[in-house]
């Protein structure tokens, strides 16, 4: 959504991203984009005014594998197959990676400019839900939800795993939040 509520966003089973004017009573989207080939399961804004031009992207991760990201100024899309159904990303706050949690039970993190593999974490338990992942406040731990109701905590650079809480026992747990500004959940 923008900073004062203007617009917003909604990604569907139907592979759209649609964008609304929130101060509109128009039913009707303001744009739609139509890029994804399945469900789109996360969508990020990144706002940000900056001295050579404001920066105004829309990320999004899908079912097909893909984490697309929308230069709105430029009028760009990039397209990164990250090779497995992606359930949930991430963003770090310096925006340079993001975490892509996958259906495969594998988190990649990856440039967030570049689409370049960084890393990959490994040891939750996943392939039948969609999980969340998250990222600390100070960009230092990665965080995914566990199909075995457990949360794991991994070290952003040395991706290894730091500890596993359980959360919810014999339930997945699929969805969590980190705090923007606190390093915990």
């Amino acid at each position: 959504a923008s900073h004062h509520a203007e617009t917003f966003l909604s990604g569907s089973y139907d592979g759209t991203v649609a964008i609304w004017d929130g101060r509109s009573s128009d039913y009707k989207p303001l744009q739609v984009l139509k890029d994804a080939k399945d469900s789109v399961t996360a969508v990020l804004v990144e706002q940000q005014e900056q001295p050579e031009g404001n920066l105004a992207k829309i990320r999004t991760a899908s079912v097909d594998g893909v984490l697309r990201t929308y230069d709105l100024r430029k009028g760009l899309v990039e397209a990164d197959d990250c090779g497995s159904p992606v359930t949930g990303m991430a963003l770090t706050k310096d925006r340079e990676c993001v975490a892509v949690s996958c259906l495969d039970g594998t988190i990649r993190l990856v440039q967030a400019d570049s689409g370049e593999l960084l890393n990959t974490f490994r040891g939750h338990k996943a392939g039948n839900f969609s999980l969340d992942v998250g990222i600390l406040a100070n960009d230092s731990t990665i965080i995914s939800a566990g199909e075995d109701g457990t949360c794991h905590l991994y070290d952003l650079v040395q991706a290894h795993r730091i500890q596993a809480l359980q959360v919810s026992p014999g339930r997945p747990t699929c969805s969590l939040a980190t705090h923007p500004k606190i390093s915990s959940m």
